[in-house]
């Protein structure tokens, strides 16, 4: 039923499907109220109502939609709807997550801020508590609070996550509930390492200047030229030097950290008030900006994605780019943190990818044989063993003749990596652990011994805080239900 709302409200207003979802979600699936608030984010009609005072006056939305070249993906929490939520929300975290911004924001950035490099190497990785310790209920109650089930549901039926769980090789990875603002890859990235989102925009910030004018510039641009272009090239399209330009500034322009403008580019008319005025809207990011991202980590970053988006009779729409392996290339591996950040990627729509924190060993927990081959870990290729492909791996060169070069097949051919190169590049940026699917024998170890995940500093008490309020919280329903 989700589906078919989901593929209406596209069909309808032209969105992308990371916004239709969130505004659905937001309006509880009611396809008419979602209509009325993109109008309202487009300034076309006045703010809908939350969905506890439109049951009570009985108002309906209305049925006009905009058709855009580009949407966003938009949080627009109801009042009585997910304020509640999160590990950061609850009431004692709010001092520590505060503080965590603060000082990432004050010392997030090193040397000259153009650069847009952080001081050190992120090397922190979020984990999730155990739940198979707590009771059913219970721990149905902080999945459901904490884990982005429509993900979860829609990448495993897609065979694209944990299918190695199935298979008995490593423990299953759960995507978070990830705020959808425009800003979800950077959100899911910080939410992928300590634990809260990019509130402060302290990453996005971030991305324009190292765009713009950190060491990497002229690499970023060629990379991303070379992949755009075989990918025109699939499609039939050719671009003149004019309109590589034009999309290079726009996607420039995509990276900055000034909320979108809401209202009608151009009109004169009042823009009706907005019901919070503290919520903001920003451009959606592309492939390109992942790639950025790992750079500004120093840290390779796995998305796990469909390849196609499909309509609701299962048949493909259109391709899916974002997954695979995003390395950054133009930092020496000894100068990178090995541990990949993990995200997903489905409706249009970034979440963080973690694991859960295994519990400490017990005797009788250690006679018990083991139920996966290895800890967690995220695997580098598909269910049928192929590669994921490395994102914007080629890099033709500072002499590269582009109208010659980019349809040359000779060229082409040099400069197409084979899947040994690939997975010797991998293995540089990574530790790579072979595992068998068949869960038969021992993991063959990386080269090096890859140091246990680090949480951040204050992992454990926001943990613990949370799990307080969750329990306050569920104590609450179970007296009211």
């Amino acid at each position: 039923m989700e589906s078919l709302l989901l593929s209406e409200f596209v069909n309808t207003t032209g969105a992308e499907p990371g916004l239709a979802r969130d505004l659905l979600e937001d309006q509880r699936w009611d396809l008419q109220a979602a209509i009325q608030a993109f109008d309202y984010l487009q300034g076309l009609v006045p703010a809908p109502l939350p969905p506890a005072a439109r049951a009570a006056d009985g108002q309906t939305a209305g049925n006009g939609a905009a058709k855009l070249q580009r949407a966003l993906a938009v949080e627009m929490p109801p009042a009585d709807h997910k304020l509640g939520r999160g590990i950061s929300r609850a009431t004692d975290n709010v001092r520590l997550v505060s503080e965590a911004r603060s000082t990432l924001a004050r010392g997030g950035l090193s040397g000259p801020p153009a650069a847009g490099q952080l001081d050190e190497a992120p090397d922190h990785t979020f984990l999730l508590p155990d739940t198979a310790r707590f009771e059913e209920g219970f721990r149905c109650f902080v999945e459901d609070d904490l884990v982005d089930r429509a993900t979860l549901v829609s990448l495993e039926q897609a065979g694209r996550l944990n299918w190695w769980a199935r298979a008995g090789v490593c423990p299953p990875l759960w995507p978070l509930t990830t705020s959808g603002d425009g800003n979800c890859l950077l959100h899911a990235a910080s939410l992928g390492m300590w634990g809260f989102h990019d509130r402060l925009l302290t990453l996005r910030k971030a991305l324009r200047p190292c765009m713009t004018s950190g060491p990497h510039v002229a690499a970023f641009r060629r990379r991303w030229r070379w992949q755009v272009a075989q990918q025109n090239t699939e499609a039939g399209l050719v671009y003149s030097e004019e309109e590589w330009e034009r999309e290079w500034v726009n996607v420039i322009t995509l990276s900055s950290s000034d909320p979108r403008q809401n209202g009608l580019e151009g009109s004169h008319e009042e823009e009706p008030a907005r019901p919070d005025a503290s919520l903001s809207v920003y451009e959606s990011l592309e492939e390109i900006h992942v790639l950025v991202l790992a750079h500004i980590l120093r840290r390779p970053i796995i998305v796990i994605a469909d390849v196609t988006m499909k309509d609701v009779h299962g048949q493909p729409l259109a391709p899916i780019p974002f997954g695979g392996v995003y390395l950054p290339l133009e930092v020496p591996p000894a100068d990178c943190h090995c541990s990949p950040l993990a995200l997903t990627f489905d409706a249009g729509h970034f979440s963080a990818l973690v694991a859960m924190a295994p519990e400490p060993a017990t005797d009788s927990a250690a006679a018990e044989p083991a139920r996966y081959a290895a800890p967690a870990v995220i695997p580098v290729t598909d269910a049928d063993g192929v590669l994921l492909p490395i994102q914007f791996v080629v890099d033709p060169g500072p002499e590269v003749a582009w109208e010659k070069d980019q349809v040359d097949p000779v060229v082409q051919a040099r400069l197409t990596l084979q899947p040994q190169h690939k997975l010797s590049l991998l293995r540089e940026y990574l530790d790579v652990v072979e595992l068998p699917l068949d869960g038969s024998a021992s993991p063959r170890p990386p080269p090096r011994s890859p140091p246990p995940a680090r949480q951040y500093k204050h992992h454990e008490d926001m943990i613990k805080n949370y799990l307080t309020s969750a329990r306050a919280r569920y104590a609450e329903l179970e007296r009211a239900g």
